[in-house]
């Protein structure tokens, strides 16, 4: 709905439309700028083969270990597709220590978080913990690479076997099966890619066929170790070298290869599936990762996907669109993703997307050169190309900086790529972009001879999901490894060493009264700027559902305006810039961000000021959202999902409505949504959050040129929603779903406690039931993970626990949680639960102490800081609201927000899983539906 593109260019003099104000740029220059970027990447190869990356950042007080393995899904054995993924989740199970504790629950213990992913080419580990527990960290991936698979016990495989087949089921949806057929077309069916990361091959896999491909692929000439965040890369050198290098592990496999090139020759294949509508996908070549074409050919998806945009618009039958990568990081295909209303006009997809693909850069004289700048229209394609080229550089750097996913990132490089100039190379190929090289290249890809052509048209029936997953015979009972501790110490507050806030935060106020919190942070190359207006869904009055998110989505720049030839200069040099402009719309609050590189972050600041002084609805953006909710249509909340929040907080209150449908959306009128814009987007009682790279001087003075003319305005007060009435219970709803794979299972408790007050007592207390509920996983194997936390709003809070069941495991499943669930509620004061508040205290004090004076995440917890009631100096404590937690504190919030009198509980499956469930709980006056 937006576009960057200047019908201006080149008006003079006459000013039109609401107003007659021009942009106000204050001391603004349009200069050029230099950047510095950093790039400290220590490479070293130990004597065994293994690679080694050492990335320092004393922006954290946090470390990250990344363990990459060049093995994945390409290397599966034939008839076993999905043993990588296997093999990845069994390496957890493996000792990390003398006792015999697997890594997973070692790191449970002392990690803040981490994970583990599984592609066609690698298989990936990542922990990140405090920068003091960094030797154990590393420890922990020794081991990994050291010990045999054959020490993990027979039970422990498996039920990580049973979780494998969970997790499939989880995530397989009505298109995986066709998207597996036609990637067989695509890549042919004796390619490694054209077999799925995940399948149920592997219920039939044995430990021995498992631990012969760990042995055989986790050697030290297939594994690239990060370290990244705050330590002495000259210390922690010889360390590594030390523990890591005697490690002879080796194999007779032949090292990581190429898999086979996509050969795309013009061809198509048509496919039926249970899916909603006529769709056409579209395959073409794509570089693989980091490459030297990667700049320009992300550069091509970004025109093509803006050129898609326009289709959807322009064509009624055109439903929507989508174009991105497929395959992995060796191999990858471009895949456009066109629905449409009609199978019939499947037929027009490939010649419109084709024309899309030839027609990006092409202006109306089409004179044949993308790079001249002779009149306006060549003008204006100029504009697009570098506003393009700021885009793109934006995400490139900022993606390099951010301590948050470094080593993914560098170990990305290190497997792809032959060059070691990291996020540089791609620098400087996004600099090397030309109108005419772009447009030559899209050329040369959207040609029909060069595609893949792939039809699915809806088989009629509506989802038929598949066969339940076959686990396991046996059921078994494995108790989750706990680290010990002390329950005497939950009597007491936790002693914390002293905090130190790592960042100078300036607070300044304006005249109009917004308050700015102000973050710099020298040398950094990445700027953020966030405005929070204290208004949002909450705040909506009842005709005009839907406002708060519209009237903030089609804001627009006044791009419709004439403007004078200099102003028109001025803002054709800020859209060069690369600025990413966000927004969000929650309960209470409404942001609006921007974002780029910090030697244009007065420009950056300028864009949003421009947007919300001088932006505008525009009659087509308004029309054309009124088309995508009719093409979306009104998707009937379930009936049973109404049932349960009805009961949950009674049948009046705000919560229970459904969503606003699209037909009171398309009521809506551009009135109403200026009426929103100046009744709720004053600037008295906002809060702007300016944090980045730049002069804190100037950055006053920007701010106070741009901002100040910004209308005072205060929303009015927020009114005072309905206390909740839930249905007494407990309460149990019963959904037939033939097509369910699994058994969802759905509790929901209306809390007692305050948000605010209990905050602290309320994430432990989350904490210590999502450990209980870890038993569903790693006891029981019926599940790929158990989760609970609480939804907290201005009407009220639930606390809620959500998993999906093996629908053969269940019942004694969902009897497990609600045993958990009961225990905390009826024995908050034990020792069991005194242990595992212990735990869960000292776990989410680790999380509080982390800090990073990175602008991304230092403005992240300003936003917080002003969502949660604008205190900046709670900045950095929150950890010591957590110390000063006792058992007691907790075991309150527990009897209050465990209440069975106020439980509503849902299991939706087939109809017996559902049932034995329900009758497995002691469910009495189940409301059933059919869905």
């Amino acid at each position: 709905m937006r576009s960057n593109s200047l019908l201006f260019v080149g008006a003079l003099g006459v000013l039109v439309g609401c107003g007659s104000s021009q942009p106000n740029f204050g001391s603004l220059e349009a200069n050029r700028r230099s950047l510095t970027v950093r790039s400290d990447v220590q490479l070293l190869e130990l004597t065994n083969g293994m690679i080694v990356a050492l990335a320092p950042d004393t922006r954290t007080n946090l470390v990250t270990v990344d363990m990459r393995y060049q093995v994945g899904a390409a290397q599966d054995p034939a008839g076993r597709s999905g043993l990588a993924h296997l093999a990845e989740h069994l390496t957890f199970q493996v000792p990390g220590d003398s006792a015999g504790t697997p890594l997973f629950d070692k790191l449970n213990g002392l990690a803040l978080s981490f994970n583990a992913f599984t592609t066609h080419d690698v298989t990936h580990y990542t922990a990140t913990a405090l920068a003091d527990r960094l030797d154990a960290l590393l420890e922990l991936e020794a081991r990994r690479l050291e010990t045999p698979c054959s020490a993990v016990a027979g039970p422990r495989f498996v039920r990580e076997r049973d979780v494998v087949l969970e997790e499939e089921a989880q995530r397989k949806t009505t298109w995986t099966d066709v998207l597996g057929e036609i990637d067989r077309q695509v890549w042919g069916a004796d390619h490694p890619y054209a077999r799925g990361v995940g399948s149920r091959e592997v219920a039939a896999a044995t430990q021995a066929e498992a631990c012969a491909f760990v042995d055989r692929y986790y050697v030290p000439t297939r594994a690239i170790l990060v370290v990244s965040g705050n330590f002495d890369p000259a210390v922690m050198q010889p360390r590594i070298g030390r523990r890591f290098g005697p490690i002879a592990r080796v194999s007779d496999a032949p090292g990581p290869s190429l898999p086979p090139a996509l050969r795309l020759r013009g061809t198509k294949s048509e496919h039926y599936a249970d899916v909603e509508r006529p769709t056409a996908l579209i395959y073409l070549d794509a570089p693989s990762w980091g490459s030297d074409d990667q700049p320009l050919h992300d550069a091509m998806i970004s025109a093509v996907g803006s050129a898609l945009l326009d289709l959807d618009r322009r064509e009624a039958w055109v439903v929507d669109t989508a174009i991105g990568y497929v395959g992995a990081g060796h191999r990858r295909a471009t895949l456009v993703m066109v629905e449409v209303s009609d199978p019939a006009r499947l037929a027009d997809v490939t010649r419109a997307v084709l024309a899309a693909g030839t027609g990006i850069l092409v202006d109306d004289d089409d004179d044949g050169d993308a790079d001249d700048d002779n009149d306006p229209d060549d003008q204006d394609i100029v504009h697009q190309l570098a506003s393009l080229r700021g885009r793109l550089q934006t995400s490139t750097i900022t993606a390099a900086d951010r301590p948050i996913g470094r080593g993914a990132l560098l170990a990305d490089y290190l497997t792809f790529t032959s060059h070691r100039d990291f996020a540089l190379h791609d620098m400087r190929g996004n600099d090397a972009i030309t109108g005419n090289r772009l447009r030559a290249y899209a050329a040369e890809r959207f040609r029909a001879e060069r595609v893949h052509v792939a039809t699915v048209i809806p088989s009629g029936r509506g989802g038929t999901g598949r066969a339940a997953v076959a686990l396991a015979g046996p059921t078994y009972d494995l108790s989750p490894a706990q680290l010990p501790v002390d329950p005497a110490a939950a009597a007491t507050p936790l002693k914390l060493p002293p905090i130190e806030v790592p960042v100078t935060i300036e607070r300044l106020r304006l005249d109009n009264g917004l308050r700015i919190l102000l973050y710099a942070a020298p040398g950094s190359p990445t700027f953020e700027a966030r405005m929070v207006f204290p208004a949002g869904r909450v705040d909506e009055r009842r005709g005009e559902r839907g406002v708060a998110a519209l009237a903030t989505d089609l804001l627009w720049h006044d791009f419709d305006r004439q403007y004078p030839a200099r102003t028109v200069a001025l803002v054709n040099w800020a859209l060069r810039l690369g600025t990413a402009i966000d927004t969000s719309v929650g309960e209470e609050f409404t942001i609006f961000g921007v974002r780029g590189l910090a030697m244009f972050g007065d420009w950056h600041l300028w864009r949003l000021a421009w947007l919300l002084h001088q932006g505008v609805y525009r009659e087509g953006d308004l029309a054309t959202a009124r088309q995508d909710l009719r093409e979306a249509g009104d998707r009937e909340t379930s009936p049973s999902g109404v049932a349960f929040r009805e009961r949950l907080w009674g049948r009046r209150h705000p919560y229970a409505l459904p969503p606003p449908s699209a037909e009171d959306l398309a009521e809506l009128t551009r009135g109403q949504l200026a009426a929103w814009r100046d009744a709720r987007f004053g600037v008295d009682g906002a809060t702007l959050i300016v944090a980045g790279g730049f002069d804190p001087a100037a950055m006053r003075r920007h701010l106070g040129e741009l901002f100040s003319p910004l209308p005072r305005g205060r929303a009015a007060a927020r009114a005072a929603l309905p206390d909740p009435v839930p249905t007494p219970g407990p309460s149990w709803i019963g959904t037939r779903i033939p097509t369910a794979d699994q058994v969802a299972l759905y509790v929901s408790f209306a809390a007692r406690s305050e948000r605010q007050r209990d905050r602290a007592a309320r994430q432990v207390l989350t904490a210590m039931l999502e450990d209980r509920l870890r038993a569903l996983r790693e006891g029981l194997g019926a599940t790929y993970g158990a989760s609970a936390g609480y939804a907290a709003g201005v009407g009220g809070s639930t606390l809620d626990v959500y998993a999906a069941l093996d629908p053969v495991r269940a019942p004694k499943a969902a009897a497990a949680a609600l045993a958990a669930i009961r225990s905390l509620r009826d024995d908050p004061t034990g020792a069991a639960a005194a242990a595992d508040f212990v735990r869960a205290r000292r776990r989410l004090v680790g999380e509080a102490l982390a800090a990073s004076i990175d602008p991304a995440d230092v403005a992240d917890e300003l936003e917080w800081v002003v969502r949660n009631g604008g205190d900046v100096s709670a900045l950095g404590r929150q950890a010591e609201a957590y110390a000063r937690l006792t058992l007691a504190d907790v075991a309150a919030v527990a009897r209050g927000d465990l209440d069975p009198a106020r439980m509503v509980v849902s299991v939706d499956g087939r109809a017996e899983p559902a049932a034995a469930v329900l009758a497995e709980l002691g469910a009495t006056d189940v409301e059933w539906f059919d869905e």
